[in-house]
This record gives structure tokens, C-alpha cells and sequence, in this order.
């Protein structure tokens, strides 16, 4: 209920953060996964949460990497957190002091659909971090929805796909 109250009311929001999404997700991926959640103090309701997730590898035998990404990834088209619009600055502060101190190598913020990403890299010092742009490839897609199956598959599909369509959809 926490997570969806804040979803509710987070203007930078989508999909792939909130609660049904990521819990789904969370329950087969095979990595660990953290979720780490700011609250004022310790009696009050959490106002933001950051989904994570972890990996350690070996490479070439020798070195070892302790990888650190947001949780939706690979699946997620996008990923992010969620927070109350009044306690921005203060959770994107707390979330990149807290995650200055886990035990990482690399921390991959791949595909982050969210406004406050540049406020939160601040908190990670030139002399300390090193970050690496990585070119993003936007997923959206957004058309008109057909009035109906049929009218979809005769406007939106080829001739060809449309009768592999159909030929599959029988045979389910």
C-alpha cells in the first residue's frame, strides 16, 4: 500500500516502477534484489523507494565484479524510483548517500526514465566516481488502437503476417 501511494502521486512515474510490475518481476529473476526506502524517521510511512539489483562475477578467474543495477533490468523498458513530489531532494540524497556505501564496483543506471537522475548523479563526487554515458535506446510506442481484433489484424498486420496470425491462433 506504500509503494502504491507513493506511485499514485509521483509525477515521474511509469509502468515498470510500480508495484505489480516490479513484484512479478522481482519473484523469478534469478539476481538478488534489494528495495531500499527513505522515511523521514522511523515511525513515519516511507516517501521513496528505489528498487535494486545485484550480481557478482568472476572474470577471466581473476577479478572479481560486484555489479550494481536497477531492478526492472533487463525486462524493463524503463526503470526509476518512486517518490512523494515533497520529498524529493531530500530521498535523492539519502538513496545516493546510502548507496555510496554498499559494497559495488559498478553500478549500471541503464534506461532510467526520470527527471531527478541528474540531481541524484550530483551526489556522486568527480573525484570519487567515474561515470560513462551509455547510449539509450528509447522503447515508446504509441499508435490508435483498432475498434477490434479484426480491424486490427486487417490495417495494423501485412497479408502474410496476418494469415500466419490466424493460422497460429487456430491452432491454439
Amino acid at each position: 500500500p506504500a509503494w502504491e501511494k507513493i506511485y499514485a502521486e509521483d509525477p515521474h512515474r511509469h509502468i515498470f516502477v510500480s508495484w505489480l510490475w516490479l513484484r512479478h518481476w522481482l519473484e523469478i529473476t534469478p539476481n538478488n534484489w534489494l528495495v531500499l526506502v527513505v522515511r523521514p524517521d522511523e515511525m513515519s510511512a516511507p516517501v521513496a523507494i528505489l528498487p535494486l539489483a545485484s550480481r557478482e562475477f568472476q572474470l577471466l578467474n581473476t577479478y572479481h565484479i560486484r555489479l550494481l543495477y536497477m531492478a526492472g533490468r533487463p525486462f524493463a523498458s524503463y526503470t526509476g524510483f518512486v517518490c512523494l513530489p515533497a520529498y524529493e531532494a531530500e530521498s535523492v540524497l539519502a538513496l545516493a548517500a546510502y548507496i555510496r556505501q554498499l559494497p559495488w564496483d559498478r553500478f549500471l543506471l541503464e534506461h532510467v526514465l526520470d527527471a531527478r537522475l541528474a540531481q541524484f548523479l550530483n551526489h556522486f563526487s568527480c573525484d570519487q566516481f567515474q561515470t560513462e554515458p551509455v547510449q539509450q535506446y528509447p522503447s515508446l510506442c504509441i499508435s490508435t488502437l483498432q475498434n477490434s481484433w479484426d480491424a486490427y489484424l486487417q490495417h495494423a498486420l501485412g497479408a502474410r503476417t496476418r494469415r500466419n496470425m490466424r493460422r497460429a491462433l487456430r491452432q491454439v
